[in-house]
């Protein structure tokens, strides 16, 4: 577990430079350590910045791909009528090809959104101290 200490704020905003869409591979805990800024709200901040960098999108992706599987087993047991086999096989399998790529598609998207988060976060912490 590599944990990344943060002292001043040029090494915080760099940081949110260097972060995109994925985190970097090497880092899994930031921890700050300002000197200007009082305690309990750098706990406040480090809480909120490791749990962006923590959340990886996979159970959005996983509830998406699941729902939409549950979906395409449900039409095929009590909707699809009097098809034969063949067809109930490819419409379970295109269902279950749709169900992944929309799973990855809702992870890529909220590995997105919490890139943003994340720099938003820099964004505000940038601000306050330099506020004060």
């Amino acid at each position: 577990m590599k944990t990344i200490i943060i002292r001043e704020l040029n090494d915080l905003a760099h940081l949110s430079d260097e972060t995109g869409v994925v985190k970097p591979m090497w880092l899994d805990k930031i921890r700050l350590d300002l000197s200007d800024v009082n305690h309990s709200l750098q706990v406040s901040w480090e809480r909120k910045l490791n749990t962006y960098l923590k959340r990886c999108g996979c159970v959005a992706g996983v509830l998406v791909t699941l729902m939409i599987s549950s979906l395409t087993i449900y039409y095929v047991i009590f909707l699809a009528g009097d098809r034969s086999i063949i067809s109930l096989v490819s419409i379970l399998v295109m269902g279950f090809l749709v169900a992944f790529v929309i799973g990855l598609v809702t992870k890529m998207t909220t590995l997105f959104i919490t890139a943003i988060q994340f720099k938003s976060m820099v964004r505000h912490i940038l601000k306050v101290t330099q506020m004060s």
